[in-house]
């Protein structure tokens, strides 16, 4: 996933890309995401050993005054998130709903549905099975047009594959252009 790759010694090397950079051009040479990052630090979910949730949501309150063209998104996480779903939803319609802010388990017995999140917003990014780390760019000049004062939602579900307990956690970046 993310692979960048370089002919060194006339030998093709092909390493994972760092955050921040995705694999780009004729031969995947790892490049700078472009555009400005809008960030967010979702902290730490505890997993127990083997455990699995389903249906906890998290969401940012985005705080945009002004609407945002993504061009590119970036999700990092330190394992343990199995895969998500994640929307752009207006604040009227999040606080009509009485959607959380931060994480919060069983979001789908409080009301939650992705169907509602993606109609009554938009979808902006719909994570891999079992990654860890991984970036959707759109060509150039492609977007997904954010509109002013929204949350961002993720549906999310987490899975410990490991023995032991383990502290999970989420990054979310937007990359946005200029229109």
């Amino acid at each position: 996933q993310g692979l960048g790759c370089a002919v060194e010694s006339g030998v093709a090397v092909c390493e994972r890309c760092p955050e921040g950079r995705f694999p780009a051009g004729e031969y995947g040479q790892c490049a700078a995401i472009p555009g400005t990052k809008v960030s967010h630090d979702f902290g730490a979910v505890s997993l127990k050993a083997g455990q699995e949730l389903d249906g906890v949501c998290q969401s940012w309150v985005l705080g945009n005054t002004e609407p945002l063209y993504v061009n590119a998104v970036e999700l990092v996480s330190s394992g343990g998130y199995h895969h998500s779903n994640w929307f752009f939803v207006p604040a009227e319609v999040a606080e009509e709903r009485n959607y959380e802010t931060g994480t919060w388990k069983n979001c789908y017995k409080t009301g939650f549905h992705e169907i509602d999140a993606a109609t009554a917003g938009g979808v902006v990014f719909a994570q891999s099975t079992q990654v860890d780390r991984e970036v959707q760019k759109f060509r150039e000049g492609a977007v997904v047009r954010i509109p002013p004062n929204v949350w961002i939602m993720g549906s999310t579900h987490l899975l410990n594959v490991y023995p032991e307990p383990k502290d999970v956690e989420l990054q979310l970046h937007l990359y946005t252009i200029p229109t």
